[in-house]
């Protein structure tokens, strides 16, 4: 005869704290089965707690990723965070030459740091230069 493990609300809303939303986690500390676990959340509705912690979990990652990119100028971390999150800004890797058409398999990234300053100057001499080839 196998025995049932009740679950109450104050212990699952602690087991949930720091597993990210991690469903082994929360069984783990709870000494119980990941059904058990599902059935308390149902009960007693931690949709907000177990979303807060992944939100956590997915912070953290970005973090991680934004370093690998600043500091290591990760060349791959940096293309797949284009091509994952980029896409907002017009980032379409399907634009890209396909790599049988290529000379090489490499990529030449270059990371350049200006000014906001400086960035909307060049915007506007090439907006001037533009306006005096069409008058001439």
């Amino acid at each position: 005869m196998s025995r049932r493990k009740l679950v109450n609300e104050r212990n699952l809303r602690k087991a949930i704290e720091g597993s990210y939303g991690n469903i082994t986690v929360i069984r783990k500390r709870l000494g119980c089965t990941r059904q058990t676990v599902w059935n308390a959340m149902q009960r007693y509705d931690v949709k907000e707690q177990m979303e807060a912690e992944r939100e956590t979990l997915l912070d953290s990652a970005e973090y991680v990723v934004a370093e690998a990119i600043v500091k290591k100028k990760d060349v791959k971390t940096s293309m797949w965070v284009l091509e994952k999150k980029g896409r907002v800004r017009g980032y379409n890797p399907e634009l890209t030459t396909p790599a049988d058409e290529r000379t090489d398999n490499t990529l030449n990234v270059v990371f350049v740091e200006k000014s906001r300053e400086e960035i909307e100057k060049e915007k506007k001499d090439d907006i001037e230069q533009v306006q005096v080839k069409e008058v001439e």
